[in-house]
């Protein structure tokens, strides 16, 4: 696997780090403009491209899915999530309830932006829309909460997690293998 930095809103160098053959382009900038320039450009130049784009905030987000760009991290939702996890450890929970209430948390999350992405300009409405939402997320974190344990779930499924890493060792081997016979078949 190659990977380039640089300034990707040049399009001389995307073409000189090789976006016609690549598969993927991860924008992850500091500029949200320069961010939005490589996008519109990797969509124009090359549409084959799968891009995942690293983006600041919610408004952030909404811009980058204006583009059409759905696979989007907000990078202030990780690191509060890893906090969230570690002061639950701190609290004495359980390793499983904690990476469950994250896991829960992110996706209702996620959600959430892309329901309040469809209000984004009807401000009375994101608001109504905003905290019906929210409250959502505090009773599904609850019942989720109140769940653990009572469920044949109680724990890591070390037997299927074996089975779910062989799949994806399997399918990065295939891969693997394939890219490799691609490069001789090139050569």
């Amino acid at each position: 696997m190659k990977v380039f930095y640089g300034d990707a809103s040049r399009l001389d160098l995307l073409n000189a780090a090789g976006a016609s053959k690549a598969k993927m382009l991860i924008v992850a900038v500091d500029e949200e403009e320069t961010g939005y320039e490589i996008i519109k450009n990797a969509q124009k130049y090359y549409p084959h491209l799968k891009i995942l784009v690293r983006s600041r905030n919610w408004a952030n987000s909404y811009k980058i899915m204006d583009l059409g760009i759905d696979q989007f991290y907000r990078e202030y939702l990780d690191s509060a999530l890893r906090l969230g996890a570690d002061a639950l450890k701190f609290l004495g929970f359980r390793q499983y309830q904690i990476h469950r209430s994250a896991k829960t948390f992110r996706k209702q999350d996620e959600m959430l932006v892309r329901k309040l992405y469809q209000v984004r300009d009807q401000k009375r409405e994101m608001l109504q829309s905003s905290k019906n939402l929210i409250e959502n997320i505090v009773q599904v974190l609850k019942e989720d909460n109140r769940r653990i344990g009572k469920d044949k779930n109680e724990g890591w499924n070390t037997e299927q997690m074996k089975k779910d890493f062989k799949q994806v060792m399997t399918k990065l081997e295939e891969r693997e293998k394939r890219e490799e016979k691609k490069d001789r078949d090139n050569a």
